[in-house]
């Protein structure tokens, strides 16, 4: 704990498909809120791992491979946290 009696703990959004495929859709309805949110977001970003084979196939399947490559960018570069069942 620091001196304003912070605990330094961060916190965090669960980031289910529907976010993750708004954000790629430049046409979903929900493009622009999503848009919006993750501009002013300071939160750490988590993707459940049971998410991840879902929203790559709607990428690719209907937006192509380019939108689940940089799915793929946006975890390895730290912008989404990953997270297993058991964390």
């Amino acid at each position: 704990m620091d001196e304003t009696g912070d605990r330094g703990l961060m916190s965090t959004v669960l980031v289910d498909t529907g976010i993750l495929y708004a954000t790629a859709d430049l046409d979903d309805a929900w493009h622009e809120p999503v848009k919006a949110f993750l501009k002013n977001n300071t939160d750490v970003l988590v993707v459940p791992t049971t998410v991840l084979p879902e929203i790559c196939y709607l990428l690719n399947t209907h937006l192509g491979k380019e939108s689940e490559r940089k799915l793929i960018a946006s975890i390895t570069q730290g912008e989404l946290r990953i997270e297993g069942p058991d964390q």
